[in-house]
């Protein structure tokens, strides 16, 4: 269980430009439910409790030999950590929103008493306006409960005995778009208001100088204008060329004054997967291409780093990239059994040229598809590929790692010439509704020039096909064991 972040755990005061206070001191942590738990002082923050709890002694290190055994019912209990922080000032038209980016998974978030949050997935971002619940005259006390999401799983695969559960070990977006001939490309551009805000300069800014710029009025808390820019700088993979970044500006202005300033980086790149009947043989190509240039995608799988997340900082990320680069590698595959990476990680590939296959985080199983949990998909999607999409890295997204191979071992139901999403639903591999679906339409939405494909591997007759899609390699005719 984590205490986790992509940025800082915060409160926001929106009005004005934006003021951010960190909560990161003064955590403790005690396992719940027993009287001799004491409150204990956190190894760091971000943290996770195995963390803690070999800091102090209480396990011993799971990376070593076979104390992973050792320490399984840390999993299996309920852990507390709370804070303490002061209330920043506020004038009467502001709030304070407070900022999660990762609690794993099922938390229970309480300020002076009173819950104001509960969480069922570690990849939603969370922001919530406390402004009535601040001690305005005395420290606040931030608790947070997170449940044994081990115990909660298992309840729930009990619950529902007819499925077949399986497994194998101010928002600132935009999309480009370059032209064939690359001698010009377009930034589609918007910003998502909230406040008094009432129109909103939108810039490209390339080396500190401008290459273009819009203002634009704020209709329904939405702006938006398509920024044009001729002969621009492309963006290439490592030893195809240079990695040239541009950063889209988009200030907010109430009447004469800025209430608030955005700024993501980005690339210029013309990126494509190209499918075409082969000439010479049965079957289609599956190779990218940046720029009109075909690209050997040569590269590694990644998994998490490290199996505490925590203690990856920037510097760890750029230098395993660096070595991705130095050892030739044009891509890296983020494998969907780990998580959606750091922000780091990603601004290392985008800054060294390494292109980035990334996966849904679905991995080797058959995936329920309830109501509740094809929302919770659908949101965890969504908040995902809006934080990542501005990274020219990322050339395309794929639905999951081998739950098509999965499906064909265990002989799930799948009929490819049935198109209505319904009757998947009713099958015994319900989760194709996620991948041929939820995801397809997520990223129709949000990502429109990024290729989506349904899994890896996924393609032809069967998974095994080498002639259209993608393989894994050691997929062979056996079953897995």
């Amino acid at each position: 269980m984590e205490v986790k972040e992509h940025h800082p755990d915060e409160l926001e005061q929106t009005q004005d430009l934006l003021k951010s206070i960190q909560i990161q001191n003064g955590w403790q942590f005690r396992q719940v439910g027993t009287q001799a738990s004491g409150w204990l002082p956190v190894a760091r923050f971000p943290t996770n409790v195995h963390l803690d709890l070999a800091h102090h002694r209480m396990i011993p290190n799971p990376c070593i030999g076979k104390n992973e055994e050792q320490v399984q019912w840390v999993g299996e209990q309920s852990w507390a950590y709370k804070t303490t922080f002061n209330s920043p000032s506020l004038s009467q038209d502001q709030k304070a929103v407070i900022a999660f980016d990762g609690l794993d998974t099922h938390a229970t978030v309480s300020l002076n008493g009173n819950e104001v949050l509960k969480t069922k997935d570690m990849f939603i971002p969370e922001r919530l306006d406390v402004t009535n619940h601040l001690n305005l005259v005395a420290e606040n006390e931030l608790e947070i409960v997170f449940e044994s999401s081990y115990l909660i799983g298992k309840r729930l695969v009990e619950s529902d005995p007819g499925h077949k559960y399986g497994c194998w070990n101010a928002d600132l977006f935009f999309n480009t778009e370059v032209d064939k001939s690359l001698a010009a490309a377009d930034v589609a551009a918007q910003c998502e208001v909230e406040g008094t805000a009432t129109e909103v300069r939108f810039e490209i800014l390339f080396g500190g100088k401008m290459m273009a710029t819009e203002t634009v009025g704020i209709i329904d808390g939405l702006a938006s204008a398509v920024l044009r820019t001729q002969k621009p700088d492309l963006w290439y993979p490592a030893r195809y060329g240079r990695q040239p970044l541009y950063d889209l500006k988009a200030v907010l202005y109430a009447g004469t004054s800025v209430c608030d300033v955005k700024t993501k980086r980005f690339g210029l790149r013309r990126a494509q997967v190209v499918q075409r009947e082969l000439e010479d043989a049965p079957g289609t190509t599956f190779f990218f291409q940046i720029n009109n240039i075909p690209v050997f995608c040569g590269g590694s799988n990644w998994i998490p780093a490290d199996m505490f997340i925590p203690r990856i900082d920037p510097s760890n990320y750029r230098a395993y990239v660096k070595l991705a680069v130095e050892g030739k590698h044009s891509m890296i595959r983020v494998w969907g059994g780990g998580i959606f990476e750091e922000e780091s990680f990603y601004n290392a590939c985008d800054e060294l040229g390494i292109l980035v296959w990334q996966d849904f985080l679905f991995a080797c199983g058959n995936y329920p598809a309830n109501d509740e949990f094809l929302d919770l998909v659908k949101l965890e999607a969504t908040a995902n590929v809006k934080r990542l999409r501005h990274h020219p890295c990322i050339v395309i997204w794929a639905g999951n790692n081998e739950d098509y191979q999965y499906r064909e071992t265990e002989n799930l139901d799948y009929e490819p010439h049935d198109k209505d999403p319904k009757h998947w639903l009713k099958s015994d591999f319900p989760a194709r509704y996620i991948y041929e679906k939820i995801l397809v339409d997520v990223t129709q939405d949000l990502v429109p020039n990024t290729y989506y494909h349904y899994g890896s591997p996924f393609g032809g007759k069967t998974t095994r096909d080498p002639s259209i899609g993608d393989i894994h390699q050691w997929n062979g005719e056996s079953s897995f064991s």
